[in-house]
């Protein structure tokens, strides 16, 4: 994979992540309980660290990394985060978990991207991690089975 396409690829992980930061805003502003208010606030900034880590990745490719802007995606991951968080903490949790299902998906794609920079796939392999661990505490705080490898052999 050339760098051109190499940083079209990062730049897309970047938009993700950015809209990941927009809905856990959402959330964050409908959860009354102070500990998973918490939680969600560092897997903001875990999203926000992406972001700033890809971007540096896409810079050393020589290109320019993307400006995060609500494209499509973006107003419906917010929107239906917004939607789902009417309901309260447990809604924002759902909508949550629904948000880092989409972005496991996307983070397991791209740890097969090839002919990746070692360091460019561990970077991803890093955010991916910190995907899973996201993934399992909202499916564990709702109370549900956890099996977070299922995105790893899609």
């Amino acid at each position: 994979m050339d760098s051109k396409e190499t940083a079209r690829k990062l730049n897309s992980l970047i938009q993700l992540d950015a809209d990941a930061v927009a809905a856990y805003d959402q959330a964050i502003e409908h959860i009354d309980e102070t500990g998973i208010r918490e939680q969600l606030e560092r897997y903001r900034d875990d999203h926000k660290r992406h972001i700033s880590a890809l971007s540096e990745a896409v810079k050393g490719l020589g290109e320019d990394p993307v400006k995060p802007k609500k494209d499509f995606a973006g107003f419906v991951i917010e929107g239906f985060t917004r939607i789902r968080s009417i309901g309260g903490a447990q809604g924002a949790l759902k909508a949550m978990e629904t948000n880092e299902r989409l972005t496991n998906k996307r983070y397991a794609d791209a740890t097969k991207w090839s002919g990746l920079d070692p360091k460019v796939h561990e970077i991803i392999q890093t955010n991916y991690e910190d995907e899973r661990k996201h993934l399992t505490y909202l499916e564990k705080t709702l109370g549900h089975k956890v099996d977070v490898d299922r995105y790893a052999h899609a």
